[in-house]
């Protein structure tokens, strides 16, 4: 599950890119929220792996 792990590490890149640049609030809100869903769900599937 590296993959998820490469996307949600771009999303929070451009989540604090959008904060440093004070790009679109609502835009930032949804990139850091799908961020923080792809790391969760790839961290449920690395645990289950390792069982």
């Amino acid at each position: 599950m590296k993959f998820l792990r490469w996307i949600s590490s771009l999303f929070l890149l451009l989540f604090i890119v959008g904060i440093i640049f004070k790009a679109g609030s609502n835009l930032i809100n949804i990139v850091l929220i799908l961020s923080a869903f792809l790391l969760v769900l790839d961290m449920f599937f690395q645990r289950r792996k390792s069982i």
